[in-house]
């Protein structure tokens, strides 16, 4: 039996709302020749039900014991990958039918181990993306090959990056840090960046990333102070990211600028304009992460209320 072209890993916990809605988006793809390997980490639904009551068979289904986190349950099914290829697709996301087509042909087009598309970002329950990952780090629309340089100042954890499999495993195997609960994709990728692959990027969004309420992701300040803690590790061990220390420094300098400028935005929702004014003279810098992040609030407010289903594309999924 031929190994596939395309192994798609997938870690699960809980979502029986929301895997149908990922695995039939894989099922619809303009190309047959995958795997799709899903690891359950232990759910308490009927997560597993949902997934085996697919009779296809390039669907699999492994784990299902206790809960080992989701970087675990990917290193898992990386593990059983066979693909020359291979992709993470959140168990509540979703991608456009022609994503892995896409995908492939840029890869194919500029001989690249890394590929990735821009991404739709959708509240949960809603009927369209209010933005996109690239408009929100202000990458400019293009498609190429992009150099970790390029990358440096964006938070290039968000990507849902097609990876050669044998880039993966040579010199040595890349696995997600399973020590690691929060930005694991993140420090992944720093890793895998470190390696200097030869890189495309498209900024044409095939892949739909779902905000559920109550999420990590959904919690801005948490969210930020954990990634900052992350960061922080990460840079007292920088011999496993060699030539990376300043995209780490980058990155918690920016950080602590979301921090700011998030304290500042919490103090005014909660009407506490003195608490506002009283941090502002304590520390004058914050005027200057105010002025950094202001205008991509801004634009981010503006397209939360400009957005409509015409500008977006057809989707599978609601």
């Amino acid at each position: 039996m031929m190994a596939p072209r395309v192994s798609i890993l997938m870690a699960a916990y809980n979502v029986d709302q929301y895997i149908d809605d990922a695995l039939q988006s894989v099922l619809a793809q303009s190309m047959s020749d995958f795997e799709v390997i899903v690891v359950d980490d232990g759910s308490t639904d009927r997560t597993r039900e949902r997934v085996l009551a697919y009779r296809d068979p390039r669907i699999r289904l492994m784990g299902g014991e206790r809960q080992r986190g989701p970087s675990h349950c990917r290193n898992t099914a990386l593990s059983l990958a066979e693909g020359e290829f291979v992709a993470v697709l959140d168990a509540d996301d979703w991608w456009s039918p022609d994503r892995l087509e896409k995908l492939l042909e840029l890869a194919a087009r500029y001989q690249a181990d890394f590929v990735s598309d821009n991404l739709w970002l959708i509240d949960d329950g809603a009927a369209a993306p209010w933005s996109s990952y690239f408009d929100e780090v202000q990458m400019p629309r293009w498609e190429g090959k992009v150099t970790v340089s390029s990358l440096a100042t964006k938070d290039f954890g968000a990507l849902k990056p097609l990876m050669r499999r044998s880039w993966l495993v040579e010199p040595s195997v890349l696995r997600f840090r399973e020590t690691i609960s929060v930005g694991e994709d993140y420090e992944f990728m720093m890793r895998c960046l470190a390696r200097r692959p030869v890189m495309a990027l498209t900024s044409r969004a095939y892949y739909f990333y779902r905000r559920r309420r109550g999420s990590l992701v959904s919690d801005t300040a948490k969210s930020l102070v954990q990634l900052r803690a992350a960061a922080e590790t990460m840079s007292r061990e920088l011999e496993l990211y060699p030539g990376m220390e300043w995209v780490i420094r980058e990155r918690i300098h920016l950080l602590d600028q979301a921090l700011a400028w998030q304290s500042l935005r919490d103090a005014y929702h909660e009407r506490r304009l003195r608490g506002v004014l009283a941090r502002i003279v304590q520390e004058p810098a914050l005027l200057r992460s105010a002025a950094a992040e202001l205008p991509r609030w801004m634009r981010r407010v503006a397209r939360r209320h400009s957005i409509s289903i015409k500008e977006t594309p057809s989707f599978s999924g609601r």
